[in-house]
């Protein structure tokens, strides 16, 4: 997970004022994050969707996204397409 974080944020920086689109995985399940600057609009994990909160710190978006991927679901809500 935190490998994903920090490839998320090395983009965040590159892209600042610009949307951004991020995939990867977390336990070998994908993640799908769009955001510009530190407002998460949107992120998916283990079939849940949920957005961060806007115009707050890097450290409030960190700590947010860092639980938003620490769900722990069951596994045929985490197995993906066929």
């Amino acid at each position: 997970m935190q490998e994903l974080i920090k490839a998320f944020n090395i983009k965040r920086k590159a892209n600042k004022n610009k949307w951004i689109w991020t995939e990867g995985l977390v336990d070998g399940k994908p993640v799908v994050i769009k955001s510009y600057n530190t407002w998460i609009q949107f992120a998916t994990f283990c079939g849940k969707r949920d957005g961060g909160p806007m115009d707050c710190s890097v450290k409030v978006m960190n700590d947010w996204l860092s639980g938003f991927l620490s769900i722990s679901c069951l596994e045929n809500a985490c197995a993906g397409p066929d």
